[in-house]
């Protein structure tokens, strides 16, 4: 499969800038995930890729192939969409044959392609029934199945899971992981959910307001943030933001003194950042009040006060505190983060 590059695209709708200069390659056979809020332009990327959309300025290749003025059956690629859009009058046999039908492929190959890819996709039984017989799980099966019965060059997934429930979510995604790998396909998957992001991706392109933040490994973007916008929207609860002070490597934020290293040449006003998983409950430490509990079965999310300071703790296990009981607070020195003009001077990677 080959590779899709976009090359300083950019995209206007309007007065409104949708892409600012992005420069993206997805390697072949690679899972890359377009991640960020609503509006930010991953789908706009993932449609001009696609050739659904026009780039204003800019080049699309897919392979050594320039695509800028390629119709999308031209492209050879394969996308799936939120709803599927499957053909309700037809069954899951017909709907799959569509696009090779469309390329007037001999009907014994298309016989033979669709029993591959129903097996593949464990959907053989289901070939006789219509979309109406489906569950949502089984129809998200037949979408892929005739995206993928065509052989295409890369494989365009765009949001696929948001209408699956929290439950069948979880099996889908590992389902697509797995099932992207045993294929091979150049795959390119947007979506707002970062669970999805981190489970699925061989590398994440967080983008926001038409711009990449960060491209990197799923643990290189939770682990080593390049910015403040990429700490908060990685995790669940958000990173704790605090308000701190550094000077000549000696750190302080709720009244407390840290050294972290850093050379003279940082100073002055900064934002420090907790992971709440990285937040334990001590003896002594930083005084702290319970404002929330929220128990979850395996774990409680705790909302703290101290000082001035509302931030939240990730605790695992069994837990006997209540509201507004007074408690210290301890964490690893290690795992702080720190930014100074919104980007991450700490750690050093």
């Amino acid at each position: 499969m080959p590779s899709v590059r976009l090359e300083n695209v950019w995209k206007n709708f309007g007065s409104t800038q949708v892409l600012k200069g992005i420069d993206l390659e997805i390697n072949d056979g690679e899972f890359m995930i377009l991640l960020g809020p609503s509006g930010s332009g991953k789908t706009t990327a993932l449609r001009i890729v696609a050739g659904l959309e026009r780039q204003d300025k800019g080049h699309v290749w897919i392979g050594d192939k320039l695509v800028d003025d390629l119709t999308p059956r031209e492209r050879n690629i394969a996308m799936v969409f939120q709803n599927y859009a499957l053909y309700p009058h037809k069954t899951v046999y017909e709907n799959i044959e569509m696009p090779l039908k469309a390329r007037k492929i001999d009907r014994a190959d298309i016989k033979s392609r669709i029993e591959e890819i129903s097996k593949t996709l464990e959907i053989s039984s289901l070939l006789e029934r219509y979309p109406r017989q489906l569950s949502g799980g089984q129809q998200q099966r037949v979408a892929l199945a005739r995206a993928l019965v065509r052989h295409p060059q890369a494989f365009l997934l765009d949001e696929p899971l948001s209408n699956l429930d929290a439950k069948l979510r979880v099996s889908a995604r590992s389902f697509l992981k797995s099932l992207q790998k045993e294929l091979g396909v150049t795959t390119i998957y947007v979506t707002h959910d970062q669970a999805e992001a981190m489970a699925m991706a061989d590398r994440i392109a967080l983008i926001s307001d038409g711009i990449i933040q960060q491209l990197s490994g799923p643990e290189d973007v939770y682990f080593y943030p390049k910015n403040t916008f990429v700490a908060s929207f990685l995790g669940s609860p958000p990173i704790n933001l605090f308000s701190g002070e550094l000077s000549g490597g000696n750190l302080k934020f709720l009244n407390t003194n840290i050294h972290i290293g850093l050379s003279e040449q940082f100073n002055g006003h900064v934002a420090v950042g907790i992971r709440p998983e990285d937040i334990s409950i001590a003896k002594d430490g930083i005084p702290a009040k319970v404002m929330v509990v929220e128990p979850l079965g395996h774990e409680y999310i705790i909302t703290l006060k101290s000082g001035n300071e509302l931030y939240k703790a990730r605790i695992f296990g069994k837990l006997s505190i209540s509201m507004n009981d007074d408690i210290y607070i301890a964490f690893d020195p290690g795992k702080l983060l720190v930014f100074l003009d919104n980007k991450r001077i700490w750690p050093v990677k």
